[in-house]
C-alpha cells in the first residue's frame, strides 16, 4: 500500500489493511480498529486505506465531539452520499443494526466498498453499534469498514459496541522508525544526536515528531541550540491537545496539570492530592493526555508535558504545584522543595534557599547551573526559566550548553533520567 510519505513503523498495520481491501474486493468483506492516542498516526492510516482503495465506492465521517451524544448524527454523515439514513423509524435496536447492515450490503453492488470511521470515539454510541453489528456480518460481501479510536472506546462503562471486531494498537514508535521519519521529513543531514532527542522529547509520537522537526531552527536542526521544549504555537497537534485540556473537568484538569509538574506521578503521590477522585483519574487516562505507567501516572511524552504547562493558567500551575509539595511532604526531598519554590508567584520563588535546605547540588555544576539544572528537570522551558530567574533567555541557553557538556548529556530527556538517578 502507497501513501504520500511512508507511514514510518506502522508497516504492519499497513500490510493488514490492504490484505483487507483485498480479501473485501473479491467478496470477503471484513473490518478491524486501529486503536492509538492522538498524533499516533491512526487518520494517516485511513488516508493510506483510502488512496489504495482503487474501485471502491468510499464512505467516510469522523467523530465530531459536538454530536457525541446526537443519536444516529455520525450514521447521517457516513450514509449522506448515499441519501442517508434508511426510510422510516425502526421500532427497535435490532430493526436499526439490521437496516443499516442492509443498506450497506445493497451499497456494495456492482462495486466493493470501503466504510471509514476516524475518532470514532466521539461517534454518537447508537450509530457506532449499528456500523459495528454490520461490520462483525461481512464474512460473505465485498464491503471493509475501519474504525480508528483512542483505546477508551467502551472502556467507561458498559460493553464495548466495537467487541469481536479485530483490533491493532499503534504503539509509539521505536528509535528507528523515528529516526527514519526524521531523515524523510528533514533530510540526512540532520545531526544523530538531533535526532535522537527529537524521538526522545516527542516519546515515539509521530504527530509531534513532525512538528517539533517543522519548528526546528537553523541552529536547532545543526545541534548548535537547545531543542524546543514545547510543540509550535498554531500547529495542529498542540491545537488537538489544547482542546482536549479544555474539555476536562475541573479535576481531571487538575489532574492532567499535576501530572505535567511531576515526570512521573506516583499513584501514592496521587492518593494524596486532595480532591483527585476516581472518576478524575479515569477521565484524565481517557484524554489521551496521560498515561498509567506501572505505578505512577505520566503525561504521555516530555514535549507533551512541557506544552500542557504553557496551556495552562499560571494560577493553576502554581495550585498543582502547591498541591503536588503537600501531598509529596517534608520527605520529598529536592521534589518537594522544587514544588514549593515554583508555588509562589514570584520570580526566583525562593528557589536557591529550597535547594539549599534540600543539600541539593550535581557536582561539577555552579549554584546557578544547578538550578537551571533542576528546573530543565522538572519540565519548564528556558522562556520560563528566565523569567523566574530574570535572567535572558539567551543566558539560559549557554547555561544549558555548558550543563549539557558537563554532565555527558544531549537532551533535556536526558538531564532529567540523570537527575532522578541522583534523587534530585
Amino acid at each position: 500500500m502507497a501513501a504520500a510519505r511512508p507511514l514510518r513503523g506502522r508497516e504492519p498495520q499497513l500490510s493488514r489493511l490492504t490484505e483487507l481491501l483485498r480479501s473485501a474486493a473479491t467478496g470477503r468483506g471484513g473490518a478491524l480498529r486501529l486503536l492509538g492516542g492522538m498524533g499516533t498516526g491512526k487518520t494517516a492510516l485511513l488516508a493510506a486505506a483510502r488512496e489504495a482503495a482503487t474501485g471502491f465506492r468510499v464512505l467516510s465521517a469522523p467523530g465530531v465531539r459536538a454530536e457525541h451524544r446526537l443519536s444516529l448524527g455520525a450514521l447521517h454523515r457516513l450514509l449522506q452520499p448515499v441519501g442517508g439514513l434508511p426510510q422510516g423509524a425502526p421500532t427497535t435496536d435490532f430493526a436499526l443494526c439490521r437496516d443499516v447492515h442492509d443498506l450497506v450490503v445493497r451499497l456494495a453492488h456492482p462495486r466493493p466498498v470501503l466504510c471509514l470511521a476516524d475518532d470514532a470515539q466521539w461517534w454518537d454510541e447508537t450509530s457506532l453499534a449499528a456500523l459495528a453489528f454490520a461490520a462483525r456480518r461481512l464474512a460473505e460481501v465485498p464491503v471493509a469498514v475501519v474504525l480508528a479510536a483512542r483505546p477508551e472506546v467502551g472502556t467507561t462503562g458498559g460493553a464495548d459496541p466495537t467487541g469481536g471486531i479485530p483490533a491493532y494498537r499503534l504503539a509509539p514508535l521505536g528509535p528507528e522508525a523515528g529516526e527514519r521519519m526524521l531523515r524523510d521529513a528533514l533530510g540526512a543531514g540532520l545531526p544523530p544526536a538531533v535526532r535522537t532527542s527529537l524521538v526522545e522529547l516527542a516519546a515515539g509520537i509521530p504527530g509531534d515528531l513532525v512538528e517539533l522537526a517543522g519548528a526546528l531552527t537553523a541552529e536547532q536542526a545543526a545541534g548548535r541550540a537547545p531543542l524546543p521544549a514545547t510543540l509550535p504555537l498554531a500547529g495542529p497537534q498542540r491545537t488537538a491537545y489544547r482542546r482536549c485540556l479544555a474539555c476536562l473537568s475541573p479535576r481531571a484538569r487538575h489532574l492532567v496539570l499535576l501530572a505535567a509538574c511531576e515526570p512521573r506521578l506516583r499513584e501514592t503521590v496521587l492518593a494524596g492530592c486532595p480532591g483527585i477522585d476516581p472518576a478524575a483519574r479515569d477521565e484524565a487516562l481517557a484524554s489521551g493526555l496521560v498515561q498509567a505507567e506501572g505505578d505512577a501516572v505520566r503525561a504521555v511524552s516530555p514535549v507533551l508535558r512541557a506544552t500542557l504547562r504553557a496551556e495552562a493558567e499560571a494560577a493553576e500551575l502554581r495550585h498543582a504545584h502547591a498541591t503536588l509539595a503537600g501531598a509529596l511532604g517534608e520527605r520529598g526531598g529536592v521534589r518537594a522543595a522544587w514544588h514549593r519554590a515554583a508555588a509562589t508567584a514570584e520570580r526566583d520563588a525562593g528557589l536557591g534557599d529550597a535547594l539549599r535546605a534540600a543539600e541539593i547540588a550535581v557536582p561539577g555544576l555552579t549554584p546557578q547551573q544547578n538550578r537551571i539544572a533542576l528546573l530543565v528537570a522538572g519540565g519548564e522551558t528556558n522562556r520560563e526559566i528566565a523569567r523566574r530567574l530574570v535572567i535572558s533567555h539567551r543566558t539560559v541557553d549557554h547555561h544549558l550548553r555548558n550543563i549539557f557538556a558537563k554532565l555527558g548529556v544531549r537532551s533535556r530527556v536526558r538531564l532529567a533520567a540523570l537527575l532522578a538517578r541522583q534523587d534530585c
